[in-house]
């Protein structure tokens, strides 16, 4: 079955990654042998771990939403160009289910790590200066605007940056909000486009 080939392939791609890091650390130790003490002592820090594990579920709810507005575009079209494959239809609709009770989930997961970050950064001693990003809710956040919470990935240091710099999308304000303006409009547009699509597809 298609889900049995998924998971075969999951499971494959899992193996080969946990083989590459490993071949990546012994050269390591092989190269700079400081640095590997370094790696390893920051594999215990639990609050490393935090950082990591919410980046990883920050990328996997991001991928997972691109996956459900490609999946609605897709749906989108069928109904605008009249086809009327209820194969393809009911597919469709079915991986947007599919894509939602994910996106949900990995949300949850996401959310529960940052309450973890906060009970430790509370505990231990981490500086009470040190960013935990937002709650996320399901406001808003399917339709990735550039000023939803999800985007708070990091502070944005000035010493994230070449020549230690911010870049103007972080440090000017009219450019923050040019870049909020262009994202309404083609919201504004695609809204139209599915808009004109149902009329279509009703008429």
């Amino acid at each position: 079955m298609e889900w049995q080939e998924k998971v075969k392939s999951t499971k494959a791609s899992v193996v080969r990654l946990e083989n590459n890091i490993q071949k990546k650390v012994e050269e390591l130790k092989l190269r700079d042998q400081v640095a590997a003490q370094k790696l390893s002592k920051l594999k215990k820090d639990k609050w490393i771990t935090l950082q990591l594990n919410l980046h990883v579920l920050r990328e996997q709810l991001l991928q997972k939403l691109r996956e459900q507005k490609f999946e609605l575009a897709t749906l989108d079209h069928t109904h605008s160009t009249r086809i009327l494959d209820q194969k393809m239809k009911a597919h469709v609709e079915k991986a947007v289910k599919h894509c939602s009770s994910g996106i949900e989930g990995t949300m949850k997961k996401y959310n529960v790590t940052l309450v973890e970050m906060v009970e430790y950064r509370r505990s231990k001693s981490i500086s009470r200066d040190a960013y935990i990003p937002p709650m996320l809710s399901k406001e808003g956040l399917y339709r990735l605007d550039v000023d939803q919470d999800i985007w708070e990935d990091t502070r944005g240091d000035v010493t994230d940056f070449p020549d230690g710099v911010l870049p103007p999308w972080l440090a000017d304000a009219l450019i923050k909000q040019g870049i909020c303006t262009t994202q309404e409009i083609i919201n504004c547009k695609e809204e139209l486009e599915c808009t004109i699509g149902t009329l279509l597809w009703t008429s």
